[in-house]
């Protein structure tokens, strides 16, 4: 939708309530012709020929893929179009701050170890790691531009 909405185009959405892997066998299949996901979920066959990423949706080529242009590349945009797919380590809102403090200490030091860092770069996921108060400003933005893009389209 981000994309119709900034390109003034229209796509047939077709809903696949299972999971991103219906919708990759229903591509491979010649069933649909195009799908919108993270570049983690179409790796294998990207790989191995059978699928090929035409653009990412992110403010810059994705390290992964470098060849691979941004949609503001490929259409010749004036501007970004991103969607962002994010994890958190969460906790209860009560937890004690040395005990949160402590939480994100761990979580930054595995997920900055080479070991890890390998691990996610396999599934095609780049690790990026933002804490305390850029994490909660990046899920404030992204919530925002949800909430518009859920408002315009219970609209039509």
């Amino acid at each position: 939708m981000n994309i119709e909405k900034t390109t003034g185009t229209k796509f047939n959405h077709i809903p696949y309530n299972e999971g991103t892997g219906p919708s990759i066998a229903a591509l491979i299949g010649g069933h649909i012709d195009a799908v919108l996901t993270t570049p983690g979920a179409v790796k294998s066959q990207v790989d191995a020929g059978i699928l090929k990423v035409l653009a990412v949706m992110d403010e810059k080529r994705f390290e992964l893929l470098p060849d691979v242009p941004t949609i503001k590349e490929a259409l010749g945009l004036d501007v970004n179009v991103k969607m962002r797919a994010w994890a958190v380590l969460a906790t209860t809102a009560k937890v004690p701050p040395e005990v949160a403090e402590q939480l994100v200490k761990a979580f930054t030091e595995v997920v900055n170890t080479p070991a890890y860092q390998d691990a996610v770069r396999k599934q095609g996921i780049m690790p990026v790691t933002i804490v305390g108060q850029d994490a909660y400003n990046m899920m404030r933005e992204d919530d925002e531009l949800y909430k518009q893009l859920i408002a315009d389209t219970l609209k039509k």
